[in-house]
């Protein structure tokens, strides 16, 4: 039950920040039905990582999945975790593949429903820095309380 309504809440608070990025900062006209639709098909690079995760879960013994870092897309599943700090490791894996797919498409979308009044580059900033807040700061949560 909580997977059902914290996914698309939780969908619709990025939403509404990226609103806020992109219609209060860069003056675009975009609305929040459409921010919402863009994040929900940018959503599905994760659900081709997830068939991926299955299948090499079925592939590779138990012993040697690792159910944090399942596909080797990230530079974290080269670290070992247990002589790595906690926060280069969480750096180190929220750099995937398929999350930065993701923030590209969600930048692609952003431009194309922003139309003329925002640049690619503008569109890209949005999605980009909040992400790289995020992730340092759960970076720093990381180092903080290991």
């Amino acid at each position: 039950m909580g997977v059902l309504l914290g996914v698309p809440l939780g969908t619709l608070i990025m939403a509404a920040i990226l609103l806020g990025i992109v219609k209060g900062m860069m003056s675009a006209q975009v609305r929040l039905k459409q921010v919402f639709a863009i994040l929900c098909y940018a959503s599905m690079p994760g659900v081709i990582m997830m068939l991926l995760a299955i299948a090499v879960m079925f592939m590779k013994s138990p012993d040697d999945f690792n159910l944090q870092n399942p596909l080797v897309f990230n530079p974290g599943a080269f670290l070992d975790q247990a002589t790595t700090s906690k926060s280069i490791y969480s750096l180190a894996s929220a750099i995937d593949l398929f999350t930065l797919w993701k923030l590209v498409l969600i930048g692609i979308g952003l431009k194309v429903a922003g139309g003329r009044q925002l640049s690619m580059g503008g569109a890209m900033t949005a999605v980009f820095l909040p992400w790289a807040i995020w992730i340092l700061c759960a970076a720093a949560l990381a180092g903080i309380f290991s």
